[in-house]
């Protein structure tokens, strides 16, 4: 297994976990970040970023490939 498949299947499991972990919070909203938004979002944030930087390693890769 290359290194463009290995960054696209983590960049897929996140995208997952993101979308599986939204709609929790969306039926919990009574659940809190124990750090507040402060904390939260920042974290959010980076791991939005981690996702879509997986997807842009990938197609760098496969670029490279050709």
């Amino acid at each position: 297994m290359g290194k463009s498949r290995v960054f696209l299947i983590i960049g897929i499991v996140m995208l997952a976990v993101m979308i599986l972990f939204v709609a929790y919070a969306l039926q919990h909203p009574e659940g809190y970040f124990a750090g507040g938004y402060k904390i939260a979002l920042p974290i959010y944030f980076i791991y939005l970023v981690t996702t879509i930087g997986m997807f842009a390693l990938y197609r760098a890769a496969a670029r490279k490939l050709r």
